[in-house]
């Protein structure tokens, strides 16, 4: 009985967490601002972490149904979908891995430039490119591009984000 509250408090966690990311994500459009990118990193790991929860629930809920009931047809059933569970857990792991990869590749600052308070974004995984927006708050970025710079001398570059460190 408290594993059935479990499950359907979760599954209500995804979907108010999804409903909320959803509804500020288009204010956020209509105002021109976007996520800072920890805030979207703790989103995106909040997600996926109940996701995971809801699939090794989801697994122990149809073990639990295979157990229980003695239909052919049912085992079949239940061992179908944890096939099915099984291969989208072990893809939302692999994409997991291949967003963090990209994602830490990223590194934001707050820049002072042109006498304006910035947010520089830095991305640096194969050339070092740098995306400044307006600064906002500790939450939010504006979200259009103020400037690009694209290095692809690897000396300039570590210069630039010796920088960047210094006057974090």
């Amino acid at each position: 009985m408290l594993a059935n509250k479990l499950y359907k408090i979760n599954i209500c966690c995804i979907l108010i967490w999804i409903l909320i990311y959803s509804i500020t994500k288009v204010i956020f459009k209509l105002y021109s601002l976007a996520y800072r990118e920890w805030l979207y990193r703790v989103v995106v790991t909040i997600s996926i972490t109940l996701l995971l929860l809801f699939l090794i629930q989801s697994f122990i809920k149809l073990i639990i149904s295979i157990k229980n009931n003695s239909g052919v047809r049912k085992k079949v059933t239940a061992l179908i979908l944890i096939v099915i569970l099984s291969f989208i857990s072990i893809n939302l792991i692999k994409s997991l891995f291949v967003y963090w990869l990209f994602e830490f590749s990223k590194e934001e600052y707050i820049i002072e430039r042109n006498g304006e308070k910035m947010i520089a974004l830095v991305s640096n995984l194969t050339s070092t490119n740098i995306k400044y927006y307006d600064y906002k708050n500790v939450f939010v970025r504006g979200d259009n591009l103020k400037g690009n710079s694209n290095i692809q001398n690897i000396d300039e570059a570590n210069e630039i984000l010796k920088l960047l460190r210094k006057n974090k």
